[in-house]
């Protein structure tokens, strides 16, 4: 041994102390081995609460990135496949086939209408009848259904408006559920048919119509299209639409090559900054009746239709620009 006081450590105390702390780890050790439950990690499953899966959902989000999507194999651009079904018939509005003096029937002089512009439509079941444009009803006999709403006979007049711009309504034969009158006779050929639904229809004029010299968009909103109105035995020219791209040399060659052919061609000007009749910033549709020889700076004229679009560029407001062509 050797003396603490002298800087020297005595050994056998070392030896002692380093059985004593592995005796005492040992007994520790034995106590503390007590048997505990052992929970393995696949015994409770920890699973993130998913989210209901929808086609309409993105395919890269970045907030999904750690979700689990739908159940199975998925393919993320099958609901991006455009859909093999049958093409469907266009839907038929109006299923109503007017036969003069049989199922339509005009108002005399003598009755009591505001203008001569009124008939009387008869339906039966299963029947339907779309109008275009501005008119009044009044239900004479029967019931008739009309946005949802059955109609008795009444002396109401109710009006209805049918721009092409809206969804057209349409007028079915229903079945009778208040009984009902109106002082304005039915035709007497159909007074005995219990199954026939009788209509006084007039076209009337409230000055809504003029909302299209004001904005375009409404422009013959309320008047059929000249083909329909036509119908199928007229005859009416085609008209071809040639689009040709900016900054090219066909637009002068086709142009004059028209004028030569026909009377009158129309120019439809949607290049901004390089207009040929009109000032820069307009979309504007000219018609062009004579040869134009010379650069745009010399020829200019008054278009037909044109709208400013306050700048030489579509960048500005692309879908303005869109709008306005």
């Amino acid at each position: 041994m050797s003396d603490a006081r002298h800087g020297t450590i005595d050994t056998d105390s070392i030896d002692k102390i380093e059985l004593d702390s592995e005796s005492d780890s040992s007994l520790s050790q034995e106590e503390m081995d007590i048997p505990q439950p052992v929970i393995g990690l696949s015994s409770v499953p920890i699973t993130k609460t998913e989210r209901a899966w929808s086609p309409s959902r993105p395919i890269l989000d970045s907030s999904d990135d750690d979700e689990p999507g739908p159940s199975g194999s998925f393919d993320s651009t099958s609901h991006l496949t455009p859909s093999t079904s049958k093409k469907t018939e266009p839907l038929t509005l109006s299923t109503f086939r007017q036969v003069p003096n049989h199922n339509v029937y005009p108002i005399s002089e003598n009755d009591d209408v505001s203008s001569g512009k009124a008939r009387i439509p008869v339906l039966h079941p299963k029947e339907t009848l779309s109008l275009v444009g501005l008119y009044s009803l009044c239900v004479l006999q029967g019931s008739v259904s009309l946005l949802g709403v059955t109609l008795s006979p009444s002396d109401t007049e109710h009006t209805v408006f049918a721009p092409l711009s809206s969804p057209i309504p349409i007028l079915s034969w229903a079945m009778s559920v208040h009984q009902g009158s109106c002082t304005f006779p039915s035709p007497p050929s159909i007074q005995q048919q219990a199954n026939a639904t009788a209509i006084l229809i007039e076209y009337t004029d409230t000055g809504v119509e003029g909302l299209g010299r004001i904005c375009n968009i409404f422009d013959g909103v309320f008047k059929l299209p000249r083909e329909a109105e036509a119908g199928p035995g007229i005859d009416i020219p085609r008209i071809h639409m040639v689009c040709v791209g900016m900054h090219s040399e066909r637009t002068e060659e086709l142009r004059k090559k028209y004028i030569g052919t026909y009377r009158r061609v129309a120019f439809l000007e949607y290049d901004l900054g390089q207009s040929e009749f009109t000032p820069g910033g307009l979309v504007a549709l000219n018609l062009v009746e004579n040869y134009v020889f010379g650069p745009p700076f010399t020829h200019p004229s008054l278009s037909y239709r044109a709208h400013y679009i306050r700048s030489t560029s579509p960048r500005a407001s692309p879908s303005h620009y869109l709008h306005s062509i």
